[in-house]
Order: structure tokens, then sequence, then C-alpha cells
């Protein structure tokens, strides 16, 4: 798999091969290497390696290495592939139609990795591996709004992955907990005291910010050069990273909240899991 935002390394197919080959895997990536040409996604590439703004997902570290849940992009034995094909619901009528196997869910507009990964666990022991030898590089969305409409829609999917399978992800849905306690408890607390609302998301204000300065602490030149590629200007200063990014992260939670609301509401209405 290959993303459009990517730039995947000369020896990537190798890479995945190998690592296919020495893991024992059926599905192998690596990590998910941001880079930078503006501010907004100098913040973004930091908020994403913070526990708030991923939920601690190891395929955002690129010196991670192990089995993992998901991964980012990804390479897949054809078997194991097959397989997952012939365990979808409704495989037996596709094939007797003469339709090939139907192996990614086109209903899930989003986190199509992550749900195939999702299928692939419940099959196999070892199903993922992230390799910190695979070296694929990501350019994030550079405006806000793009941020925006990103998170809102993989919030949206999710809900569908979180609830279209058997196993349940509970890292995946820290946004939607986060969500939920910044935005809907303190509307209770405003109806018994306004000042446990203000505690609330005080709270919540100093574990974001305190999460993005741990991150920063961390963050050394080696970071900044993998990441930073605007030749001839700088990249931000510590004050702005810590700004920026606790400003990503949580709007990157809201948002990711407010989706995954909405899917959950509008499967409830509709009576199905649909986009």
């Amino acid at each position: 798999m290959v993303d459009a935002h990517s730039k995947v390394s000369n020896d990537y197919v190798e890479a995945c091969v190998e690592a296919l080959r020495s893991s024992g895997a059926v599905s192998v990536g690596g990590a998910q290497r941001y880079k930078a040409e503006s501010p907004i996604q100098c913040f973004l590439a930091l908020a994403v390696r913070t526990k708030t703004g991923s939920g601690g997902a190891l395929y955002k570290n690129s010196e991670a290495e192990g089995f993992v849940d998901t991964v980012y992009l990804g390479c897949f034995l054809r078997e194991a592939l097959e397989m997952v094909g012939k365990n979808r619901s409704g495989a037996a009528d596709r094939k007797a139609a003469g339709c090939g196997l139907e192996v990614f869910s086109e209903e899930h507009i989003t986190n199509q990795d992550a749900e195939i990964n999702q299928r692939l666990s419940e099959l196999f022991d070892t199903a993922v591996y992230l390799s910190p030898e695979i070296n694929v590089s990501y350019f994030p969305r550079s405006t806000i709004g793009e941020v925006v409409v990103q998170y809102f829609r993989y919030g949206r999917g999710r809900f569908l992955t979180s609830f279209g399978a058997r196993s349940f992800f509970v890292r995946g849905n820290v946004p939607f907990y986060a969500f939920i306690s910044i935005g809907f408890l303190p509307l209770y607390a405003l109806c018994t005291g306004v000042h446990w609302a203000a505690l609330v998301w005080l709270v919540s204000f100093l574990i974001v910010g305190g999460d993005v300065y741990r991150e920063i602490c961390k963050v050394d030149k080696t970071w900044e050069k993998e990441t930073w590629c605007l030749d001839g200007r700088p990249p931000p200063k510590a004050l702005q990273l810590w700004v920026g990014g606790v400003f990503i992260v949580l709007a990157m939670n809201v948002f990711h909240g407010l989706g995954f609301t909405y899917q959950a509401i509008r499967v409830l209405l509709r009576g199905k899991l649909c986009w």
C-alpha cells in the first residue's frame, strides 16, 4: 500500500519483503515519518508523537520495532489476504456470482489499513510487524481546516473499525473518551457548579500541555533535521512548538471525538454499520 501523501525509499519493496521473511508476520510496515514544510506540519509532526495525540501508537516512532496492532501503509502476504477475503461476510455469495474476493472493506472510507490489520490479527497470532528498516515519509495536511476535516473523518472511520470487527482496540478510541471527558462531563458539572467544569478543562489542558512539553524535551537536532524540509528557513522554536503542539493535540482529539460521535448517531439512526 502507498499513500498519496507519502514518499517511499528506493529499497521500500525490498525492505518489506525481507521483513515478511524474517519476522514471520503476514503484514509488515514501517513508521510514519512525518515531514514538515510549514509550521502547521511541524506542529502535527510533534503532536502525533505524544501519548495524548496518538494514544501511544508505536508506528509513530521511527525507532520502534516488533509486533503491533497496525502499521503505516503495509505489505501483505497474498495467502493471508485471500484468507481474510474468504472470511468476510458475503464471500460465498460473491464466489457463486463469479466475483473476486473482496479483501479491503470498501465501506470504510478511512482507516482501511487499520481495519484489515485488525482482521488479520483475529486470524493470526503474530500478524503485524513494525520494522525500522522500512523507510517511508509522510507529508501531513498543511492547514488547520484540512486537519479538522481529516480528523473528523478519522473519527467516523474509527467508529466503524471499532464496532465492525470482533476485536476492540481501546487505544484507537482514546480521542473519543477525551472528547466525552472534555466536552460532555463539564456540561453536567455546569449544573452543579462552574468551578467543577473549570477544573475539568484545566486538568485536561495541563495533561496535554505537560505531554507536549515532555515530547519537546525529547526532540533533538536529529529530529529537526529529519522532519524539517524547508531550506533557508529555521523550524519553529520551542515555545512555538509547545503552543502549536497543544493546539493541534486538542483539535485532533475534539474533532476525532466529534466524528466518532457523529458516526455513532448516524449508525444508530440507520440501524446498520455504514458510512
